[in-house]
């Protein structure tokens, strides 16, 4: 029997396959929101990578990123060495040694595009943080208080710092070790979908065979959009092994702490075993001081050894981020309430399971307003909600939004349109996808508030059916039947198509 498959992209959002049982609007929600791997062919790295995550855990325990020029240092290095992403600390509550300067990197990177994944301090850490004490470990397995502690602090952390990927272990052993089975899954459990949009990762283990215990033995899998584990005892062969348990799940794969320490003479370092493996993504271990030099922002020798492994043009990159970045800027936006803004959410690659779909370069929308003199995006995101424009903004992949405007004629019927639109505040979001008023996702937001102001639409609808490939048509008539693929949607990608709408932002630039 073919095991239960999960795909969860990063925007809070999530939609588990039952198998061939699996729910026809979950199949759907991927349909309509993902297209397949449009950012494939742009790919700057070698092989299966498609993350490269700059580790700073360490510069933070110790406070050795103490200036803001360290940090920018740090940034820029990081740019060079090919990272899109940035691992940070979650400490014990109260136990961090500088605040200021952790908020800083923080905000500094995001600010630069960086996506931002977090764990906890030291090895062990799932264990610090239920005691609060960065120096105190054991104790907590059967512990009835141990799973919710870290439950509260990992929840507590995320609604501070908006992160694309959270992990709430790092290092803490094998199942039935420090932490028995049920506790695994109560924490991997009690954060799901509950820490601010990021996806889960996991499980972050010492070494690759525990890693396979706990992908095998708990129902972390359920839980996770990426399967990570350090390789830390040189367990080379069993990268296999563990990259085949996490295909099950049509999850892929990140070394999640690896370096070019060449501890045994006869075999590779982790690096190269891990680029051997094909793993898809890299956590490169004390980056900001192995490979970057923090005082002046150049790589260091073995930086530039680590850049030519995982970048195809390492020559080229940096300038080629460079010039899209101020080729995104050129425009100079200068907002306007009612501009509809589209972004394309992080997610993972692997969506294999559906081919075609939307076929849209964007995969969430939103209305900017303006409230109480602030810029927001009223969206359907969990609920339909006002967020911060800034913080809508790092959601998307590198920052990167498109803006839509209605035409000269209809700026009349601005203040109607975000009138309808707010009458939906607080409704649940819809992840079925219907056009009933009950749930709402997000063009479907937008689409309403347009329809509600002027009864006119806003784009074409299109039957579910239109989107679904041919192959999964069948599992979802026999799980909802034939009326089901009848029924009308409104895509990101016939919404930015309306012929009322005329993108101002980038201007100058193809759709994306």
């Amino acid at each position: 029997m073919i095991r239960a498959v999960t795909h969860r992209p990063n925007s809070g959002l999530a939609f588990p396959f039952q198998c061939l049982r699996l729910a026809a609007w979950r199949l759907l929600a991927i349909l309509l929101l993902f297209s397949p791997d449009a950012g494939a062919a742009g790919n700057p790295y070698t092989g299966n990578l498609r993350n490269i995550i700059g580790d700073v855990k360490q510069g933070q325990i110790t406070n050795a990123l103490d200036t803001g020029e360290k940090i920018d240092h740090v940034l820029d290095g990081f740019e060079k060495l090919g990272c899109n992403g940035v691992r940070i600390t979650i400490f014990p509550a109260g136990e961090n040694p500088n605040p200021e300067m952790f908020d800083l990197f923080y905000q500094k990177a995001r600010q630069r595009g960086f996506k931002v994944f977090a764990n906890p301090a030291q090895h062990a850490g799932a264990q610090r943080l239920f005691h609060g004490d960065i120096e105190k470990t054991g104790g907590v397995k059967n512990n009835p208080q141990a799973a919710q502690g870290v439950i509260e602090r990992v929840r507590e952390f995320a609604g501070r710092y908006r992160c694309d990927w959270i992990n709430p272990f790092n290092e803490d052993g094998n199942v039935g070790g420090p932490w028995s089975e049920a506790q695994i899954n109560e924490v991997y459990k009690g954060l799901y979908r509950k820490v601010n949009g990021a996806d889960l990762v996991g499980p972050c283990t010492w070494g690759i065979p525990a890693g396979i215990d706990v992908m095998q033995h708990t129902d972390v899998a359920d839980y996770i959009t990426v399967a990570t584990t350090h390789n830390l005892g040189h367990n080379h062969d069993k990268w296999r092994e563990f990259i085949r348990v996490a295909k099950r799940h049509k999850l892929p794969v990140w070394d999640s702490e690896v370096n070019t320490h060449k501890k045994f003479a006869d075999r590779p370092h982790r690096l190269h075993a891990a680029l051997e493996a094909g793993v898809d993504g890299l956590v490169l271990y004390h980056a900001w001081t192995s490979y970057v030099d923090r005082n002046t922002g150049e790589l260091k020798p073995l930086g530039r050894k680590v850049r030519d492994l995982i970048l195809k043009d390492p020559e080229n990159y940096v300038r080629a981020r460079d010039a899209a970045a101020d080729e995104r800027n050129a425009a100079g936006y200068q907002p306007q309430e009612g501009d509809i803004l589209f972004q394309k959410i992080p997610r993972n690659p692997f969506v294999e399971l559906v081919e075609g779909g939307a076929e849209s370069p964007y995969s969430h929308c939103g209305l900017l307003v303006k409230t109480g003199g602030e810029w927001m995006v009223l969206e359907a995101m969990e609920t339909v909600k006002e967020t911060p424009v800034q913080e809508w903004r790092e959601r998307g992949e590198g920052g990167v939004f498109d803006v839509y405007r209605l035409s000269d004629p209809l700026q009349a019927q601005v203040p109607g349109v975000i009138r309808k639109a707010r009458e939906f505040l607080g409704r649940p979001y819809d992840d079925r996808y219907q056009m009933d008023d009950a749930r709402l996702y997000g063009s479907e937001l937008i689409y309403k508030g347009f329809r509600n102001a002027t009864g006119a639409e806003l784009g074409k609808l299109v039957e579910l059916g239109d989107l679904v490939p041919e192959s999964q048509k069948p599992i979802i008539m026999e799980v909802e039947g034939v009326d089901f693929l009848n029924t009308p949607v409104i895509t990101t990608r016939q919404l930015a198509g309306a012929a009322a709408l005329t993108r101002v932002y980038p201007s100058n630039a193809d759709a994306r």
